[in-house]
């Protein structure tokens, strides 16, 4: 999968070119400043800058509503008249022309990726509460007239400060130090306005860290309790789980984009090997973030009523319920490889089950407004895509691998990446461990990286808080050491032989197990 586009940073530049005595003559050494200062930025790869100059309105919304921008917006800079409760674009003929701050703002609060909105005209504090009322998480704005000159001087020191990777309220705060300091101002008239609840958020945004979140201008997850444990050892993630649910950015951003983009297919194909934790990503990372939006509908196959069955009883009316709810309905239909490895006798499980796609997807224009997201082993693709070929139906498919470098070190160290999380579980990680335990799984077989991954956080979690409850350390040495102890490879291989014994007992104790046991071990799962 291709790393996510970069944030947008977008400039709109509107000036009074009829009205001479209201021409703002330094608006061109803004526009040429604050492009400059974002060059670096832009470069490093960290964002996309665009910008308009003379912007009216109209151009503005349907920069925001262009298909290869929209919810990649991250910052929305106006420079040029404004008031209370207007923004003065231009019109085609270039004079001044009011767009109304309350619109305006509601506009822009269904911007998803928008982190900050700066507001470089004068007296724009009245628009900050609509704003923050929308969503916008944060706002800069101005309490009285502002000079030209100090207007352009503050927006660009802000956006070189932000180019070299400081947090919005830092850049903002060096920038009105750097205007002080040429000025000589003791008060400023403009402030950093943040949306309540939004504190966290807004603290820790930078270009770095929003260019490389896959997750970035995704919904947030809603509010919930924190669960008591922070680790699952193999249990399966659930929607309680959310907030701890680390190691999969990169295939909740696919799912969801497949899962809500007005041009994508309708059936999603979410395929992985066993125990690559695909029913933890559906529960715990993709159906929270879509519940604002979508209803969501998780099924299982039932083995008495095979695919169509299970569908029917749960759904005998798919567009009926979109039509009543109001919201496009995400059916996500699990195991659905049952229906080929163990299919209904004598039903026609599977031929049935394609009669049911085709009458509810072969026509585009009758189609239901949600998705159709069938979960299943890798190793039954084939068997499913030669059903939608047969059929002519169009599918995307998602393929959940093994943990890569970069999910490693986001599950290993995510759960003391947030200030809620610290406070919740107050687990202090050593800087160096989640690089090492990364290179060290990153030499096993793919499809153990996982299951052994979770395995030592948990029982690096039972560790930590025996040893000290109020204050646990993932440490280096304690690493270390369960590593040379065995408990890692121990571990993974008891849990293997236990499913094995629950499934088919008979072949625990034959040669074949311990043969597998032996070529396990000396392959060094988890070990050195």
């Amino acid at each position: 999968m291709s790393r996510p586009a970069p944030p947008i940073i977008f400039f709109a530049f509107a000036n009074d070119r009829v009205d001479k005595a209201r021409t703002l003559r330094n608006l061109p050494e803004e526009q040429r400043r604050v492009l400059e200062a974002m060059a670096v930025a832009e470069q490093a790869g960290l964002c996309e800058v665009k910008d308009k100059s003379n912007a009216t309105v109209v151009e503005v919304l349907d920069f925001f509503q262009d298909a290869r921008f929209r919810n990649r917006v991250a910052i929305f800079h106006f420079g040029g008249h404004a008031g209370s409760g207007v923004l003065l674009f231009e019109s085609p003929e270039g004079a001044a022309r009011a767009a109304h701050a309350g619109g305006f703002a509601r506009f822009l609060g269904e911007q998803r990726g928008l982190a900050l909105v700066f507001l470089n005209g004068c007296s724009t504090q009245g628009q900050v509460e609509n704003l923050l009322a929308a969503g916008v998480p944060s706002v800069i704005a101005t309490s009285e007239d502002i000079p030209d000159a100090v207007a352009t001087e503050l927006s660009s020191r802000f956006y070189k400060a932000l180019a070299s990777g400081l947090p919005l309220r830092t850049a903002f705060n060096e920038a009105a130090a750097a205007v002080q300091t040429r000025t000589g101002q003791e008060t400023r008239p403009w402030d950093f306005y943040v949306k309540p609840g939004a504190e966290e958020r807004v603290e820790r945004w930078s270009l770095p860290v929003a260019a490389h979140d896959p997750l970035f201008g995704l919904p947030d997850l809603p509010e919930m309790d924190l669960p008591r444990e922070p680790f699952k050892h193999l249990a399966q993630f659930t929607r309680a789980d959310a907030h701890v649910f680390f190691g999969r950015g990169r295939e909740i951003r696919e799912l969801f984009e497949a899962a809500t983009l007005t041009d994508a297919a309708p059936i999603i194909l979410l395929f992985g090997v066993a125990g690559a934790g695909k029913s933890s990503l559906l529960a715990a990372g993709l159906q929270p973030r879509l519940e604002a939006s979508h209803e969501v509908l998780y099924l299982r196959r039932d083995g008495h009523l095979g695919l169509t069955g299970t569908l029917a009883q749960a759904l005998p009316d798919w567009r009926q319920r979109e039509e009543r709810t109001g919201k496009p309905l995400i059916v996500i239909l699990d195991q659905a490889e049952v229906a080929w490895t163990r299919p209904l006798k004598g039903r026609g499980e599977i031929e049935a089950f394609a009669s049911l796609l085709r009458a509810l997807f072969a026509v585009r224009e009758s189609r239901p407004r949600g998705r159709l997201l069938l979960g299943f082993r890798k190793e039954w693709l084939a068997e499913i895509l030669r059903l939608l070929d047969a059929e002519e139906l169009p599918r995307t498919r998602v393929e959940v691998t093994h943990l890569d470098q970069t999910g490693v070190l986001e599950a290993v160290a995510g759960i003391a990446s947030t200030g809620r999380l610290k406070r919740q579980y107050r687990l202090e990680i050593d800087e160096e461990l989640p690089h090492l335990i990364a290179a060290d799984l990153l030499k096993q077989q793919e499809d153990t990286i996982a299951p052994i991954l979770q395995i030592l956080l948990t029982k690096m979690w039972v560790h930590a808080t025996t040893e000290n409850r109020e204050a646990p350390c993932f440490t280096v040495d304690l690493y270390k050491d369960m590593e040379r102890r065995g408990f890692l490879l121990k571990d993974f291989l008891q849990e293997q032989l236990d499913g094995l014994r629950g499934w088919q007992p008979e072949l625990v104790d034959s040669g074949l197990v311990l043969l597998c046991q032996t070529n396990l071990s000396g392959r060094g799962v988890a070990t050195r």
